[in-house]
């Protein structure tokens, strides 16, 4: 006999979850809205080793006396994202799917062990215990996990619709995939220049079969300049559009938020166009950067800028945009900056007119300065300050540079460093040739080339994500995929290599002089990768 301890507490709970897994097997569009908020729970406690209160599970494994918590024992670290179990090891999880574990005429394992069906007192009692329904002891790598009532009618509520779950987006043939992008506004040009390259990657790959068996259909959904309203065209783009996973989504001012939705939503986001993504990518886990931005770009230029340049053991000066994003921002550079042995940073917020900047400049006693934000105010204070006995040395990321930086006062000769997250060193031929057929020959579009070159990229790093992913997609395998690859070639951009707690795939840059006299630019090295 069981010992008193492993009976199910009322007969009328077990009664009502068996009940619960009858409705639950037999898969009724009727049965789904009664039973959506114990499936999601049941999903977490599959998928995350969450318990229905919201905190780790325990679990003892190999007989161990201290129980692991939370994900180490979730039970989709072995069963997979779709219940089926494939053998793995020398260890076989077993299908846990419902109508798998309540067949009829029972179960033969492969190691010999036989049992009848499941049922909602023998399923607790082997997740609690590890004694299937005829009795026999299973395997040690079998968690014994302590499980609430509720934890239990959860879990099976889950397995019940585990094998007919698919993540959003997913068809037989088509694979949905979001792209957020602005269609008027200051940007509307770039976001349809950017929206035109991913459609036509997106035919071009369908042209030649799709992705698996499925063909990428691109949902595009436009966003405002204003961040609240972008924010909202983003929830919308994840909660209402069926899509599986986002493409280059222009992030601009919303890269929090986008970081955010895209963890709490579980959705893949590869490429996401910003100058910024540090502040989304170093916490996120969906998020996936290919190129460095402003952050890494600053510290590029840190590294390997020229001694002439005057940077060494003078005081650096950050210049930011004044509201708290900006603040925010010198602050990440500045302890960038201090890890490389500079210890004299100060932040100073880009205020008009360039005259008052100039002199909260010269308070500073400032040898470089640092821009860490686009402003109108960059040439005039240069200008202002080009009289100085020794000006102050400039460090620009590309994407902030001055359209006048040509034409800035020869006292910058030799002075200016500026820092790229890619060179055209890194475009294959083969890259190249697929990038022209695609884009379009029109002058109006080429100034747009290199946020489509990015775009092109993105498409390339996520179909390899796919690819690999295999037929038996979800968006676990894609992550998964992608932090595998290393060393991958976009063609259009640096190798990119991805791991657990790595979101930036290209990871460095490289630092360029500004020759002044020859009104031209010339390289100072090789890629400087950052760790």
């Amino acid at each position: 006999m069981r010992p008193r301890s492993l009976q199910v507490r009322t007969e009328a709970r077990a009664l009502a979850l068996a009940a619960l897994l009858l409705l639950c097997a037999a898969g009724g569009a009727a049965s789904a809205q009664p039973l959506a908020r114990m499936e999601e729970l049941g999903r977490r406690l599959y998928r995350d080793g969450i318990d229905v209160a919201g905190t780790p599970v325990a679990a003892r494994v190999d007989g161990a006396a201290v129980p692991l918590r939370g994900q180490p024992v979730a039970c989709g670290n072995c069963h997979g994202e779709d219940g089926r179990g494939r053998p793995e090891s020398g260890v076989d999880p077993g299908d846990v799917t419902w109508r798998e574990l309540t067949k009829p005429y029972g179960h033969r394992h492969g190691n010999g062990r036989r049992h009848g069906a499941y049922d909602a007192a023998s399923f607790a009692h082997a997740m609690r215990e590890g004694v299937d329904p005829g009795g026999n002891v299973m395997a040690p790598a079998m968690p014994r996990y302590a499980l609430s009532a509720a934890d239990i009618e959860a879990l099976a509520a889950w397995l019940a619709r585990l094998e007919m779950a698919r993540d959003a987006g997913i068809g037989e043939t088509v694979l949905r995939v979001g792209t957020l992008q602005p269609e008027s506004g200051r940007l509307g040009d770039a976001g349809r220049a950017v929206t035109r390259m991913l459609a036509a990657y997106f035919d071009d790959v369908n042209r030649r079969g799709g992705v698996n068996g499925r063909r990428l259909e691109l949902v595009v959904v436009a966003r405002d300049d204003d961040p609240a309203a972008a924010e909202a065209s983003l929830r919308r783009l994840i909660e209402q559009e069926e899509v599986f996973a986002l493409l280059a989504p222009m992030s601009a001012r919303i890269e929090r938020a986008l970081a955010a939705r895209a963890d709490a939503a579980r959705i893949p986001v590869v490429g996401p166009l910003t100058l910024y993504p540090e502040d989304a990518g170093a916490s996120s886990q969906h998020v996936f950067h290919l190129q460095s931005g402003v952050p890494e770009l600053v510290e590029v230029m840190a590294v390997q800028a020229p001694p002439a340049a005057g940077f060494q053991g003078r005081p650096v000066v950050l210049l930011h945009a004044d509201d708290d994003d900006g603040r925010a921002m010198a602050a990440t550079v500045g302890a960038r900056l201090g890890g490389r042995g500079y210890a004299s940073v100060h932040a100073l917020p880009l205020r008009a007119p360039a005259d008052a900047l100039a002199e909260d400049v010269r308070r500073l006693s400032a040898g470089v300065l640092v821009p860490l934000s686009p402003s109108p105010l960059l040439g005039d204070l240069a200008r202002t300050l080009a009289g100085e006995r020794t000006p102050p040395a400039w460090l620009i990321a590309a994407p902030l540079l001055p359209r006048d930086i040509l034409d800035w006062p020869p006292a910058y000769e030799g002075r200016i460093t500026l820092g790229y997250p890619a060179s055209p060193a890194d475009r294959t031929p083969a890259a190249r040739a697929a990038f022209a057929a695609l884009v379009r020959d029109d002058p109006a579009e080429r100034a747009y080339q290199s946020l489509q070159a990015q775009a092109f990229s993105a498409a390339a790093v996520l179909v390899e994500g796919l690819s690999r992913s295999g037929r038996d997609l979800s968006r676990r395998k894609l992550v998964a995929a992608l932090e595998g690859l290393q060393g991958f070639e976009p063609g259009l951009a640096p190798r990119v290599s991805f791991n657990a707690d790595r979101r930036i795939g290209a990871l460095g840059g490289y630092a360029v002089a500004v020759d002044l006299a020859g009104r031209g630019f010339r390289p100072l090295g090789d890629f400087v990768r950052l760790q």
